[in-house]
């Protein structure tokens, strides 16, 4: 056996040990750099109590606004013809609504679903413009008294 470098089984020890004291280095490096951006950690207002119930005492939306539920719609799709969708929703207005309002941005939303195709409704942003045209539809038909129309769920089958 010749004398000179060493075998690969000499040298493990020797990484090993050197793998550690650089993880030791890092984790203690990292440690006071998170001490130094955290400086002082103050209470936000929200935490206290009398923030919270502060926030309970304000209603989220005005004393008139009314949800109003509209009956399940189902209709079939333009393209493929044996593809049908229901829809669940209702109205977010302001104040007292003519009965009759529910009935009618009913019959403009399945009147609407009816012209749509399956692709228009594929993937997130298709069901984010369905949403924008269905609120679209609601407000033409509503006027100034709806200010919204929430969906509550759609299955296409």
């Amino acid at each position: 056996m010749s004398k000179g470098k060493g075998t690969g089984a000499e040298k493990k020890p020797s990484m090993v040990i050197g793998a550690a004291v650089l993880t030791v280095l890092a984790a203690g490096a990292g440690g006071s750099f998170g001490f130094y951006l955290s400086g002082e950690v103050k209470p936000s207002a929200e935490a206290t109590p009398a923030a919270a119930k502060e926030a309970q005492a304000k209603p989220s939306l005005p004393s008139d606004t009314k949800l109003v539920e509209l009956a399940p719609m189902v209709t079939n799709l333009a393209e493929p013809k044996n593809t049908w969708i229901r829809v669940e929703a209702s109205l977010i207005t302001d104040g007292e609504v003519d009965a009759a309002l529910g009935g009618k941005v009913a019959e403009d939303i399945v009147a609407f679903l009816k012209s749509m195709t399956l692709g228009e409704l594929d993937g997130a942003s298709g069901f984010q413009h369905l949403r924008e045209d269905l609120n679209d539809r609601a407000r033409v038909r509503g006027g100034s008294q709806v200010r919204e129309l929430v969906i509550h769920g759609v299955i296409v089958e």
